[in-house]
C-alpha cells in the first residue's frame, strides 16, 4: 500500500529531483563528442493543449527498489471539469505483454469517491462531484520471474527498471484528453540515472494522450553520454555488458543520426534519447518512440547487427513518423515504412563506412532466401487486407519488410542506370510534402512524386508486386558490375556473388 504522506509531499514539490552521476560523462572517445557535465534538459516534448474543456491529467512517478525488482509508485491527478464520472483504463495488453492489470495494486482515490469495477477487468469507474481534483494512487509491480513471452515486456531488477508508457499508465478512456507527466525520485539509490522520452536528469512530457503514451521511462545504473550531432543532442544510455564496445555503439548512433537528419530534413528535437539495454534472451529488438528509441539486445550480438537495428528504428522517426503513404486500409503501406527502413538503414551504414558492401550483400542474400521460403510470398492485395483483419502472423509481417526492401533496391538500381539522383531525394521530397500538408500522401500523389524523381516504374511495380502479389526479382548489377547472381542450390533463391 502506498505511503500517502509521502505522496502528498511529492505532489507539493515543484522541483524535479533527478540526477545523473557526472562520472558517467567524463569519458573521452575518439570520433564522439561528449559533454563532461549533464545539463538540465527541460521540457523536450511540449505542444499547445487544445480542447481545454476536457479533464487535464498529470502523473508523478517514484521508483521503489526491492530485492529482485523495482516497482513504481504513481500519483495521477485528474481535473474533472463538469463531469461526475470518470472511466479509467488500467494497463492491460501492450507490445506483447499480457494481463498488465494484474501488476496494479493499492489503487486508491482521494478525496473519497466511489471506485467501481468497469465492464472488463482492466477498467475502473470513479464517481465523484463536478469540478473535482481527483488524486489516484497506485503501485506498478512487474514480477521479473514471469515467462519471457515478449522482448518488449517491462524490464526490472533491483538496480534498474524500464517501462513503456502503456505498461504503467492508468489513463482516461477518452484518448483525446490532454495529459502531462513528470518524473520525481526521493531517496534515490546512489549512482542511479533517470531518463526516458522526456529526456534525461530532469524534465516532463506533455500533450494529448496519443503522444504521451508513445514513450518510455527508465532508471538505474547506466553508462551515459551526450552527443552533439545533426543540429541537436542525442543522449545515449547504455546498460548491461555487451561484446560491442561502447565507443562503437556511440559512433553508430552518431553516424546514423547525422546522415538521417542531413538527408531527410525535418524538425530536430532538442534532445533525442537512445536507450541500448542488454537482455538475457537471444534477441535483437528495437522500437521508435516519441523523441526516443529503445534497443534491447543480447550482449553477444555483433556491432553490425546492432548498428543495423539502430539505423532501421531511427528511420521510423521519419517514416512513418513525419510522412508515409495512405492506402485503403490502415497498414497497406507497411511495406513502404518497414521495407524502406531496411533498405536505407543498410545504405546509410555503408555510405558512412560503418559496414562494408559485403555485409550489405550478405544481409540481402539472407533476405532473398527468407523471401523464397515465405508461404505467403504470392499474397495479393485482398489476401494481405484480409490477413490484417484476421490473422496477421509473422510470415505476413516479414513479407512487408522484404517486398519494400526489394522494391527500394530495384528503384535505386534503375535510378543509377539512368544517371538520376539517388532514391533518398525522392523520399526527402515525399517527407517535405507530408510535413507541409500535415498528412500522409494519397497513393496517386505518391506515384506522381516518385515518377517526377525518376522512379518511372513506381505505379506499375506497386500494382504488380504489391497489389497482384507477383514475385520480385533482383537485377544482377544491383550492387555494381563486380557482382553476379547465382541460384542457391538449397532454397532456389537468387544469391549475389563476387565475380
Amino acid at each position: 500500500m502506498p505511503n500517502n504522506s509521502r505522496f502528498r509531499r511529492r505532489r507539493a514539490t515543484s522541483r524535479l529531483n533527478l540526477r545523473l552521476p557526472s562520472a558517467l560523462l567524463t569519458k573521452e572517445s575518439e570520433g564522439v563528442t561528449m559533454i563532461p557535465t549533464f545539463p538540465v534538459l527541460g521540457i523536450l516534448s511540449a505542444m499547445t493543449l487544445g480542447k481545454t474543456d476536457l479533464p487535464q491529467i498529470s502523473y508523478v512517478v517514484t521508483p521503489i527498489p526491492a530485492e529482485d525488482r523495482t516497482a513504481l509508485e504513481v500519483e495521477m491527478t485528474i481535473l474533472t471539469g463538469d463531469q461526475t464520472q470518470s472511466l479509467l483504463h488500467l494497463p492491460h495488453s501492450s507490445m506483447g505483454a499480457r494481463n498488465l492489470e494484474r501488476t496494479i495494486s493499492g489503487l486508491d482515490v482521494e478525496p473519497p469517491a466511489q471506485l467501481l469495477d468497469g465492464e472488463v477487468p482492466w477498467q475502473r469507474v470513479v464517481e465523484h462531484g463536478p469540478q473535482e481534483e481527483l488524486i489516484v494512487r497506485y503501485r506498478v509491480d512487474w514480477d521479473p520471474t514471469q515467462p519471457k513471452t515478449t522482448s518488449y515486456r517491462p524490464l526490472v531488477d533491483s538496480e534498474s527498471f524500464q517501462f513503456f508508457s502503456e505498461h504503467w499508465m492508468i489513463r482516461p478512456v477518452e484518448e483525446d484528453q490532454a495529459a502531462h507527466w513528470r518524473f520525481e525520485c526521493f531517496d534515490e539509490p546512489e549512482g542511479w540515472a533517470f531518463f526516458g522520452s522526456f529526456g534525461v536528469d530532469s524534465g516532463s512530457m506533455e500533450g494529448p494522450w496519443t503522444e504521451v503514451r508513445d514513450g518510455f521511462l527508465a532508471g538505474g545504473i547506466v553508462r551515459g553520454s551526450i552527443l552533439e550531432v545533426g543540429g541537436g543532442r542525442a543522449a545515449v544510455m547504455l546498460q548491461g555488458p555487451m561484446e560491442c564496445s561502447d565507443e562503437r555503439l556511440l559512433r553508430s548512433v552518431e553516424s546514423v543520426i547525422e546522415q538521417q537528419r542531413r538527408l531527410l530534413g525535418g524538425p530536430v528535437p532538442a534532445t533525442f534519447v537512445v536507450s541500448i539495454l542488454e537482455i538475457s534472451e537471444d534477441v535483437l529488438a528495437g522500437v521508435s518512440l516519441q523523441n526516443s528509441f529503445v534497443c534491447r539486445v543480447h550482449g553477444e550480438r555483433s556491432c553490425d547487427e546492432i548498428a543495423e537495428l539502430i539505423a532501421h528504428e531511427m528511420f521510423h522517426q521519419w517514416v512513418p513518423g513525419q510522412g508515409t503513404v495512405h492506402g485503403d486500409y490502415a497498414d497497406e503501406y507497411q511495406w513502404f515504412s518497414e521495407g524502406l527502413a531496411d533498405y536505407f538503414a543498410r545504405r546509410f551504414l555503408v555510405d558512412s563506412g560503418m559496414v562494408d558492401v559485403e555485409t550489405f550483400v550478405r544481409w540481402t542474400n539472407e533476405d532473398l532466401v527468407t523471401y523464397a521460403s515465405n508461404p505467403h510470398r504470392h499474397a495479393d492485395h485482398s489476401e494481405m487486407k484480409r490477413a490484417h483483419e484476421t490473422d496477421f502472423n509473422n510470415d505476413y509481417y516479414r513479407l512487408n519488410y522484404m517486398r519494400g526492401f526489394l522494391l527500394a533496391l530495384r528503384w535505386e538500381t534503375h535510378l543509377r542506370r539512368a544517371g538520376k539522383p539517388s532514391l533518398v531525394h525522392a523520399l526527402a521530397a515525399l517527407l517535405d510534402r507530408c510535413r507541409e500538408q500535415d498528412a500522409p500522401l494519397h497513393e496517386e500523389d505518391f506515384f506522381e512524386l516518385f515518377q517526377g524523381h525518376g522512379v518511372t516504374t513506381v505505379q506499375d511495380d506497386v500494382e504488380r508486386f504489391i497489389d497482384r502479389g507477383e514475385l520480385l526479382t533482383v537485377q544482377p548489377d544491383s550492387f555494381g558490375d563486380e557482382w553476379e547472381i547465382r541460384e542457391d542450390p538449397n532454397s532456389g533463391a537468387p544469391q549475389f556473388h563476387q565475380r
